[in-house]
């Protein structure tokens, strides 16, 4: 898979307790998302899994029960490669770089969402840094970036989990389904128990609801996270010093 990096954003009240607990954590962390990834790609049917592997532009990205349109959201429509996406529930084409992040709203919480991409397809461009966010992939060994900024609309219980989830149901062999175990429990001596997977509920073994197959960690394993106090503004996405904000691990 492609050198990748996650920065999550959140508005949340922050003690200097909770603040500590953050910065002795995370040099724990290094790998569990690769490591997560790769257990869910595992799980993925083959050509989908092929698909993620060529870099199929076209895969979704995941959002809660609902979003709203970027407002005044714009990419530049060169007839270049691109990566694409949408959010799901979908309202439209997400693309990178743009000079603006998507707007996102659902239940749970509402923020936004930024993906950054390097220009894989020209070697050329990639290394004259002239391409939008360019300055910021400079020196840096990542092909892309996900930047997401959220805030709770109600007390969260428990610790705040980042993941991903399949959209189906995948049947797997006994070998997988004991390389998988003894992953995930490695994991959890690094992560705690707060880290969970799950290989889903088989719909043929009886009715709903089922769960999907998701990996969760917790968010303090995001490459870069920031915290803002209650009554502050947080960072633009876009903002050229974003990467210098918040606990960066990466």
């Amino acid at each position: 898979m492609s050198p990748s990096t996650a920065m999550f954003a959140a508005w949340l009240p922050l003690t200097p307790a909770v603040w500590q607990d953050l910065q002795a954590l995370a040099p724990t962390t290094v790998g569990l998302i690769i490591t997560g990834l790769t257990l869910m790609f595992l799980a993925l049917p083959k050509k989908q899994s092929r698909a993620i592997a060529e870099g199929d532009p076209c895969l979704p990205l995941r959002s809660g029960r609902s979003e709203t349109s970027p407002s005044g959201v714009e990419a530049e429509d060169s007839g270049k490669p691109n990566l694409h996406g949408t959010l799901i529930p979908s309202a439209g084409l997400v693309r990178a770089n743009t000079p603006e992040p998507y707007v996102f709203d659902n239940a749970f919480c509402e923020g936004r969402v930024l993906v950054l991409h390097r220009p894989t397809y020209d070697a050329a461009v990639d290394k004259s840094g002239k391409f939008p966010y360019g300055d910021h992939f400079k020196g840096r060994k990542r092909l892309w970036e996900l930047r997401v900024q959220f805030r709770v609309k109600a007390p969260v219980e428990g610790p705040l989990l980042v993941g991903i989830e399949l959209e189906k149901y995948v049947p797997l062999g006994a070998s997988a389904k004991r390389l998988m175990g003894m992953t995930v429990a490695a994991l959890k001596q690094v992560a705690g128990n707060d880290l969970y997977h799950s290989v889903g509920d088989d719909p043929s073994k009886g009715p709903g609801p089922h769960e999907k197959p998701v990996f969760m960690m917790p968010l303090w394993a995001c490459d870069q996270m920031i915290v803002t106090p209650e009554g502050e503004d947080p960072p633009d996405l876009c903002d050229s010093s974003y990467s210098h904000y918040g606990l960066k691990r990466a």
